[in-house]
């Protein structure tokens, strides 16, 4: 056996020839008995141990049912694919998925009917080397390869459940010897890893693989962890570690409990020497930890409950069917689904623009049902989805989603949550009470304000020098850079929309405005005071334009490929004005003294009013 760390501490029962483990498999296929699987049945995937001194070749290999209360076991599904099952995942249509470690020779995924016990073959071959543990997270599997154990090969594989299509999500590096996985927040996965085996000097401990990108994180390694052999996640998402022991300590089995968060490890109970513990679940609402003990020596199989609170320790389920108690999973029936309610909160409302907000999705049973609700929430905002669904947490006796948004517009935003709803439990939505309300926001001196019944952007700076660029991104929807950085240029433009006019207000100080390439239903209003300012447009569509910059610093204004209905600007001394392809219905141009003016290309339907101060440097018209 690969991952069990004992072959070297008993006397192995002679092997036997993969014919005739083949042979004694398909006869017990046969005359398996097919119970009605009830909810909270232990699943154990078993086989004949090696490491008994009792003979075990009659022990069936495939999955045994123990009912938890009475510890009375059922063949659920046995012989035909299976060779060596390690691992049991629950699909979220109740179908079984199991790994076997040495089925077809390196190793296969195989789906079985809960009801009939009837196998199928999903995967085999490909990148599967070895598999070991895997775990269901949002419709797709994701293996765990070991190849023989040596470390050698060792890898993540995504695989479609439907399809049996393979995808490599990271190999080499990190973890050495998967032995458990569980589901991670964000989708991710957390690795039990027990690199070189039991007796090896390295103690193993716990990562996290992102199945987005492949990197591995180690979250814990060595302290309480000692040669871990699988992993669960309790509602209250701390990692529920099982340890098989070293030589050191005569193989002695444990619990360990870890927070993810902090890497704090618990020792929560500990078994006698040469246990045999091999794989571990968690009750669904967190109260009870199941152990699973192979047989070994003179010892026979065991379920054991471990109280998640005290360590306590009750012997569930012993002998019988249960031999190589490689994996064990708490199966979830479907039962009379509970209705919910979907709570929605916003952790400031209104808001400041660019303040991130947190949104919380609060999921409840509604009486009578009781329960954990699992599953997912799609945020929306302004009716679009907002990234993907978030896993539920339950965290004393609550469960949550939440998202953090930082970048939403000035005015009032709609946001809705969307619970899936899970086996147990029907979907909901909630709605957040009236609107999201961002009423105005400001950079380091920048403050830009939307009013959402008008359409009107207000953006006002201080004597600081702002620079401000505004582009369109939608029609309708101007996109602003220069909010929120020491420089106040922001390289991530914040966007607004609906916006039908626009007024800047800059007070003294070297301003630079830059509008490009819009239009708007309303008026422009640009206003600058004292300073060396540099107004430009370019491509600007808008009912009226009015610049106004007062000087008596050199102002530049340049506008190209403009059109209103009509045009004012209004330059202090010393200012320079450039016009460029500019129409207008009117257009009035005033500058102070020494002023530089260029208008080319412009057409103005009635009236064209230039009036300059004294000694103008140059004055073309065009």
């Amino acid at each position: 056996m690969r991952r069990n760390p004992l072959s070297s501490l008993f006397h192995a029962h002679p092997g036997r020839v993969l014919s005739a483990v083949h042979h004694l498999q398909l006869e017990q296929l046969e005359d398996r008995t097919v119970p009605s699987i009830m909810d909270g049945t232990i699943l154990v995937a078993t086989c004949p141990s090696t490491f008994s001194y009792q003979d075990q070749s009659s022990f069936p290999t495939g999955i045994v049912g123990v009912n938890p209360s009475t510890g009375a076991q059922a063949r659920i599904s046995a012989g035909g694919l299976f060779s060596l099952p390690t691992y049991i995942e629950e699909a979220p249509d109740q179908g079984l998925y199991v790994t076997d470690l040495t089925a077809f020779g390196t190793g296969a995924l195989i789906r079985v009917d809960p009801n009939t016990g009837q196998q199928g073959l999903v995967a085999h071959g490909g990148y599967i080397n070895g598999p070991n543990a895997f775990a269901f997270i949002n419709g797709c599997i994701y293996v765990a390869n070991e190849g023989d154990g040596s470390g050698a090969v060792h890898n993540l594989v995504r695989i479609n459940p439907s399809t049996g299509q393979q995808s490599l999500i990271t190999s080499g590096g990190g973890f050495t010897v998967p032995t458990g996985l569980a589901a991670a927040p964000d989708d991710n996965v957390y690795v039990a890893d027990e690199p070189g085996g039991y007796a090896s000097s390295d103690p193993g401990g716990v990562w996290e693989v992102d199945v987005h990108t492949g990197q591995q994180t180690e979250i814990a390694h060595g302290g309480l962890i000692d040669h871990p052999v699988d992993i669960a996640v309790d509602p209250s998402g701390n990692l529920v570690v099982i340890n098989t022991g070293s030589p050191l300590d005569n193989v002695t089995g444990s619990v360990v409990r870890i927070n993810p968060q902090t890497g704090v490890q618990t020792l929560v109970t500990s078994f006698g020497p040469y246990s045999g513990t091999d794989s571990g679940a968690v009750s669904r609402d967190g109260s009870t930890i199941f152990v699973g003990a192979i047989a070994n020596g003179s010892n026979p199989g065991q379920i054991i409950a471990v109280n998640a609170l005290t360590g306590g320790q009750t012997l569930l389920g012993s002998g019988g069917g249960l031999s190589e108690v490689e994996g064990i999973r708490v199966f979830n029936a479907l039962v009379q689904t509970g209705a919910t309610t979907t709570v929605l909160s916003s952790s400031a409302n209104p808001s400041l623009f660019g303040q991130s907000v947190t949104f919380t999705a609060t999921i409840s049973p509604q009486t009578p049902s009781t329960g954990t609700p699992t599953g997912s929430v799609q945020f929306q905002i302004d009716g679009n989805n907002i990234g993907s669904p978030v896993e539920v947490r339950t965290t004393a006796g609550v469960t949550t989603a939440c998202i953090s948004i930082s970048n939403l517009g000035v005015g009032n935003h709609p946001i809705t949550a969307l619970y899936s709803g899970d086996s147990r439990f029907t979907s909901s939505s909630g709605t957040l009470a009236g609107y999201q309300s961002v009423t105005g926001g400001t950079g380091n001196n920048v403050t830009a304000t939307l009013d959402p019944f008008t359409g009107f952007l207000r953006i006002s700076g201080d004597v600081c020098n702002n620079v401000i660029t505004i582009t369109q991104g939608a029609v309708g929807s101007l996109q602003v850079a220069g909010l929120g950085t020491t420089v106040n240029q922001s390289v991530n433009p914040v966007s607004f929309s609906p916006v039908t006019g626009l007024t800047i207000t800059l007070l003294n100080g070297n301003d630079s405005v830059t509008l490009s390439q819009f239009s708007l239903p309303g008026n422009i209003t640009i206003t600058a005071g004292s300073g060396a300012d540099v107004l430009s447009l370019d491509t600007v569509l808008a009912n009226a334009l009015s610049l106004t910059t007062a000087g008596p610093g050199k102002d530049t204004i340049s506008l190209s490929n403009t059109s209103s209905s009509s045009l004012t600007v209004t330059a202090g001394d010393n200012a320079s004005v450039a016009l460029n392809g500019v129409s207008s219905s009117s257009i009035k141009l005033t500058a102070g003294s020494n002023a530089l003016l260029s208008v080319l290309d412009t057409t103005s339907a009635s009236d064209l009013s230039i009036t300059l101060g004294d000694n103008a440097q140059g004055v073309t018209v065009k």
